[in-house]
Parts: C-alpha cells; sequence; structure tokens
C-alpha cells in the first residue's frame, strides 16, 4: 500500500494490509510498528534520528498521528490533531516536523516535539495531494495549489516568515515542485 525509506537507505518501512513493517535493506530482521491486529496503519515515514517513525492510525475511530520506535516496543506517543484523512505526509530534513495534505485539500505542517498544527494553505478547486516538497534545510515548503478553477501554480511557504509565495504563472497546471540538492533551483512540471 505505501513504502518509505530512511535517509541512509538502510532501512525501508512499509505498509501491507493495514499493518507497518521495518526491516534492513541487506540483512536484518523485520519489525512490525503497531498493534498487531484491530488497527489500520497508513504512511509510515522515518524520522530524522533513523530510531522512530511517524504514521496515521485509526485505532481511535478518525485518522491520528502516531510516533513508534522501530525496534523497541516502547508506548507510542500519540497526537491528538485534526490530520483530516491524509493522502500524503513528507518529514523535514533537518526537524521532527511534517507536512500532510488532506482530504479537504489542506497542507498542515504539524510540529511533532511541541504537537501542535499550523494550516499553511487551502486549495479552493483541486487537491495538493503529493505535489509538495521540503527544501533541504528545512525553511521552505514548494507545493502546487490551485490558482482558480483552471489554473493550478507553484507556491513556496516559509517556515520562519510564514508567508507565503506564488512563484509560477502557470498557463494550465504547474506541479510536482522539487528542490535541488543545494537548495537554490526548483524544478516543476508544466
Amino acid at each position: 500500500e505505501d513504502i518509505s525509506i530512511n535517509s541512509d537507505g538502510s532501512i525501508i518501512s512499509f505498509i501491507t494490509r493495514g499493518k507497518s513493517f521495518c526491516m534492513g535493506n541487506w540483512d536484518g530482521p523485520v519489525y512490525q510498528q503497531g498493534k498487531i491486529n484491530g488497527v489500520r496503519y497508513q504512511k509510515t515515514r522515518f524520522l530524522n534520528d533513523n530510531k522512530k517513525v511517524v504514521m496515521v492510525s485509526d485505532d481511535s475511530g478518525n485518522e491520528q498521528l502516531e510516533i513508534h520506535f522501530i525496534k523497541d516496543k516502547k508506548k507510542a506517543k500519540v497526537l491528538s490533531l485534526d490530520i483530516g484523512r491524509p493522502y500524503d505526509m513528507k518529514v523535514s530534513p533537518v526537524k521532527d516536523e511534517i507536512i500532510i495534505s488532506n482530504h479537504r485539500n489542506e497542507l498542515l505542517l504539524v510540529d511533532l516535539k511541541k504537537e501542535k498544527l499550523h494550516k499553511i494553505d487551502k486549495s479552493k478547486f483541486s487537491v495538493i495531494g503529493g505535489n509538495f516538497n521540503w527544501s533541504p534545510d528545512g525553511r521552505y515548503i514548494a507545493y502546487s495549489c490551485s490558482f482558480n478553477s483552471r489554473l493550478n501554480g507553484i507556491k513556496i511557504y516559509d517556515i520562519k516568515n510564514k508567508k507565503t509565495h506564488e512563484i509560477s504563472n502557470p498557463v494550465l497546471n504547474d506541479f510536482n515542485p522539487v528542490f535541488d540538492p543545494t537548495g537554490k533551483y526548483l524544478a516543476f512540471l508544466s
């Protein structure tokens, strides 16, 4: 259903039949995160310490974020935040923060340590989906958002200044923005 890989490429996580697993890419055992049965998990993502993962759970009846240790069976940290039904989420390259796109066409920034949620934007006419990415320094988020009922363009959110900037002048649809490894350039499809 879903896969992700950690920052150094040594561990992969995957979701199958609503269960979350992590394992080494070349050796080692398979570890299951969360409850063995009765809960549906999705969107497992590695945190920067490569010891924990954040994922979405339906244990409470609504989608919620949970932080689990990969190998240890320590109690999960459950965040009671209104994240909606997530389509995709990505972890900051430098902090314990994530961005989430959801079924309400919102783009959310979640600080996992402070357990705080901030709505960055809401796309009025189309889904943000997986059309977003972090800058390498974790200061900016580039994403595709509707400008009107026919146009989708690229915006950049500045986390430090809490400001959004429209950076493309779309003819129809600009999407999938990605920063280069230096963070100086942004590529996207148009």
